[in-house]
């Protein structure tokens, strides 16, 4: 699982939180690689505390944490990309919560199809609100193309390391969906019931909600 996190965002709640929950857990399926992102960050040592941070809240658990100056969630997954060797790929955000328990089963399942992309159900929780605003049942590549969010699905690892994502300050998550589908190297699409992901809605400081991030895109 591949996690960008940028350090002078300060905001890695859902991250600590998922972190000792998974210290807990019973599964060894999954290796985190963390890739902290400082552009931006104050001098100092917020980047080591990151770094002992999540070395210390799972500390039985396999991370592998890296750290640059990459500018964008897109450089940030490419630098953690090079650095996976797993059967099988996914990207979380630092800022929102995987549901752990499910994945045992999950990956457990999945070891005869190496040539298909895997899409999971997923909540949005909204923080401002306090409660769930949507729950998927996207089992059809219409529902995945209205909500194609890349954190539930999970992707051969052959595959994408095939391909980058572009370094654009929004939308490279759907920009590198796109090119797995159009490579011809995906079979199949694969649509499944069980629930992995919480995507945390924020009422400040997320990227699908600044207006410094929307006057500034440079899609690809």
């Amino acid at each position: 699982m591949i996690i960008p996190i940028l350090v002078a965002r300060g905001n890695n709640i859902a991250l600590k939180v998922w972190l000792d929950e998974w210290k807990l857990d019973s599964c060894t399926c999954l290796r985190l690689v963390a890739v902290l992102d400082t552009s931006g960050a104050r001098e100092g040592d917020a980047e080591r505390h990151e770094v002992e941070l999540l070395a210390g809240r799972a500390w039985n658990k396999e991370i592998s944490t890296f750290q640059g100056s990459f500018g964008s969630p897109g450089a940030a997954r490419n630098k953690g990309l090079s650095n996976s060797s797993a059967q099988w790929v996914a990207f979380w955000n630092s800022d929102d919560t995987p549901e752990i328990g499910n994945l045992e089963v999950v990956l457990g399942n999945l070891k005869q199809s190496l040539n298909s992309l895997h899409v999971y159900q997923y909540e949005s929780w909204s923080l401002e609100l306090g409660r769930r605003v949507r729950i998927s049942d996207d089992r059809n590549v219409r529902n995945l193309a209205r909500w194609p969010g890349l954190w539930r699905i999970i992707v051969p690892g052959q595959i994408a390391r095939q391909f980058s994502f572009p370094t654009n300050r929004m939308g490279e998550d759907v920009a590198y969906l796109v090119k797995l589908l159009n490579s011809g190297l995906i079979k199949d699409i694969r649509y499944h019931p069980e629930k992995i992901y919480r995507y945390n809605i924020y009422p400040v400081g997320q990227l699908t909600n600044s207006n410094t991030a929307l006057a500034y895109r440079d899609w690809e």
